[in-house]
C-alpha cells in the first residue's frame, strides 16, 4: 500500500512538470522524502539539485528533508555538506536541521559529534527541545557512558525541557546495556510515579528485563502483566472504532 501511495506522489509530481506546473518547496520536500523512503538516494539527490537550481523555490523544508535522507542513510558528510549548502544560500538551520544532525550521530554512537551539534545549536540562540536532549542520551547509552546519560536528563529537569516516555525508555536503555539494573528499575518507578508520561510496551519490556537480570521474579510479572493490560485496552479501543 505504501508503495502504491510512494508511486502516485511520483507520478503526481511527473504530471506537475509536464503541464509546467512550478512544484514549491513544500512538493519538493514531499518528493524528496519520498525517494528516500523507498531506498532511492540518488533520486532524493536528483531532486534536490533540482530544486537548487531553482532558487524562487528553495525553503529550509526541503534542505531539512535532504539532511534526513542523508542522515538516514548514515551519509554524515553529505549531511554536513547540506549545511553548507544552507548557508550558500542564505538560509539559516532551525532546530528541526540541528535535530536530524544530532541524531544521526546519536545513531552511530558518536557522543563527541552529537554533543559539539548540540552545542553548536545552542550557541546560535537555538533551543534544544525534548527530541533533542533524547538523541544525546541515547548517544551517551550506545556509548555505554550511563553517567553521561543520566546527567542529560536532569539537565532536561533544570532547563525545563519537557521528558516524554521516550526519554524514560531511552535512559532505561542504557542503563540494561551496562547491566545497571537497579538503576533500570529506579528509573521505571520514578516514572510510574509519574502523572505526566505514561509507561508503554517498550518500557515495560525493558523493565521486564531488568527485574529478571536482578532476579526479581515478582517485579517482573508485574511489568508482563502491565504490558498485557496495556495491548488488551490498546485491542479493545480498536474493535470499538471499529464497529
Amino acid at each position: 500500500a505504501k508503495r502504491m501511495q510512494f508511486e502516485k506522489a511520483l507520478e503526481f509530481f511527473e504530471e506537475m512538470l509536464a503541464a509546467n506546473i512550478q512544484p514549491d518547496s513544500i512538493v519538493y520536500s514531499a518528493i524528496i522524502d519520498v525517494f528516500a523512503k523507498t531506498g532511492d538516494l540518488p533520486g532524493s539527490e536528483r531532486i534536490y539539485r533540482e530544486m537548487r537550481e531553482k532558487r524562487e523555490t528553495q525553503s529550509l523544508v526541503a534542505y531539512n528533508s535532504m539532511i534526513n535522507a542523508y542522515a538516514k542513510a548514515r551519509q554524515i558528510p553529505q549531511v554536513l555538506a547540506v549545511l553548507t549548502d544552507i548557508a550558500e544560500d542564505n538560509l539559516k538551520p532551525n532546530v528541526v536541521s540541528h535535530n536530524i544532525i544530532v541524531s544521526a550521530y546519536a545513531r552511530a554512537g558518536d557522543v563527541e559529534n552529537a554533543l559539539l551539534s548540540f552545542d553548536a545549536m545552542k550557541s546560535k540562540g537555538l533551543e534544544p527541545n525534548s527530541f533533542t536532549y533524547n538523541s544525546i542520551i541515547d548517544a551517551y547509552g550506545k556509548a555505554h557512558d550511563l553517567e553521561g546519560a543520566v546527567e542529560m536528563f536532569e539537565e532536561m529537569s533544570e532547563e525545563k525541557v519537557p521528558v516524554d516516555i521516550v526519554t524514560y525508555n531511552t535512559l532505561m536503555s542504557a542503563a540494561n546495556r551496562v547491566e545497571d539494573f537497579e538503576q533500570a528499575v529506579n528509573i521505571y518507578d520514578n516514572l510510574q510515579a509519574s502523572r505526566e508520561v505514561k509507561a508503554d510496551r517498550i518500557t515495560y519490556d525493558l523493565a521486564q528485563d531488568a527485574f529478571q537480570k536482578l532476579g526479581d521474579s515478582t517485579g517482573a510479572r508485574k511489568a508482563a502483566r502491565a504490558k498485557s493490560r496495556l495491548r488488551n485496552r490498546r485491542g479493545s479501543r480498536r474493535m470499538r472504532n471499529f464497529h
